[in-house]
């Protein structure tokens, strides 16, 4: 009879917490990007059923500020604040693309340190974002956009989270970059600490 190894519990422990932090990680993904979706598809709805396209509402006690902000119906064929809205096939294109950029952002997310709470949440948004203004092409043919500041370009809540996690990202590798020159400017001045403190004394000559 082969000799079967024991189980040693403090060395399968690992294994379970890994898989139990990738299955937490991937609840905070989905609730988070969840969240986004769920008020983006909601607001586009209700924008939609209630506001002409065109058309342009705020209550009667804000009316005043209607040239500044307002929220309005248009459908955006393009991308992100009707960017490429005459590009022939544009839906199929980013269709595509939004289908792959979401499967490479559930796969790469439990792997990022939950330290970095900062990217995590761009990558949370990214998700939201992406899958939102893909709901918004399949379901109308178009994505539809309603939050209009001023003379700016119409949006979603989805471009928000967008572009939000977008500036979240950058931010948070710039953040990155600086903490690890700081700490190679550390380590190269406590190297040459220890070789001048490493040094004999040399005796003054006579």
């Amino acid at each position: 009879m082969e000799n079967q190894i024991p189980t040693n519990p403090e060395t399968a422990a690992p294994d379970k917490r890994k898989a139990g932090e990738v299955i937490r990680d991937y609840i905070v993904l989905f609730l988070g990007a969840g969240t986004i979706i769920f008020l983006d598809t909601w607001t586009k709805t209700l924008v939609n059923k209630y506001i002409p396209v065109g058309g342009a509402w705020l209550p009667e006690k804000m009316s005043q500020f209607l040239r500044y902000f307002r929220v309005t119906h248009l459908h955006n064929k393009g991308t992100a604040f009707s960017m490429f809205a005459d590009t022939d096939q544009i839906n199929i294109i980013i269709g595509i693309l939004a289908a792959l950029v979401s499967l490479v952002i559930i796969i790469i997310f439990p792997r990022i340190d939950q330290k970095d709470r900062a990217l995590r949440i761009a990558i949370l948004l990214q998700l939201g974002g992406t899958i939102g203004n893909l709901i918004s092409r399949v379901q109308y043919g178009y994505v539809l956009d309603f939050i209009s500041v001023g003379s700016f370009a119409v949006f979603n809540i989805a471009d928000s989270s967008l572009v939000t996690g977008a500036a979240l990202m950058i931010l948070a590798v710039l953040v990155e970059e600086i903490k690890e020159v700081q700490h190679r400017r550390e380590a190269a001045q406590n190297s040459i600490d220890q070789e001048e403190n490493g040094q004999p004394d040399i005796p003054p000559a006579d």
